[in-house]
């Protein structure tokens, strides 16, 4: 995969499941902003921990995610791997989906084009907004 210095802002989630598959719902719902444009999936894993606390990188086909074969890249690691597996109970699953936020995507490009710079760009933490709400 070919990453641009002009990505968007890159996030990531991990979802826990209980049992040892995944429901397809909110899955079908990230493949409709992937198509939409407002989105960019860069990767889809999943991952298992078994009931002895083993924890692996598992197959889309082996939680019943098969329309997902593609998405998975691997952008996350072995230190990753243990970090979830370590927040994970025994016999569940958990998905780890990365994203590229294309929302201004287009905005930016086209303040890009008139000679605009991009100064900064970055997350805002709730905490900090919670604080400036408190002034």
């Amino acid at each position: 995969m070919i990453f641009s210095a002009d990505l968007g802002p890159v996030n990531h989630i991990v979802i826990g499941f209980s049992g040892d598959t995944v429901p397809e719902s909110g899955f079908e719902q990230l493949r409709v902003l992937d198509i939409e444009d407002r989105i960019k999936l860069l990767d889809i894993e999943f991952i298992a921990k078994s009931a002895d606390g083993e924890v692996s990188w598992v197959t889309a086909e082996s939680v019943g995610m098969e329309k997902f074969v593609a998405s998975a890249n691997r952008l996350i690691g072995e230190g990753d791997l243990a970090a979830i597996g370590g927040a994970m109970d025994p016999g569940t699953v958990a998905a780890v989906v990365v994203w590229e936020d294309l929302t201004l995507r287009n905005a930016v490009r086209t303040w890009k084009a008139g000679g605009a710079t991009v100064l900064s760009r970055g997350p805002v933490s709730p905490d900090h907004l919670a604080a400036v709400d408190d002034q």
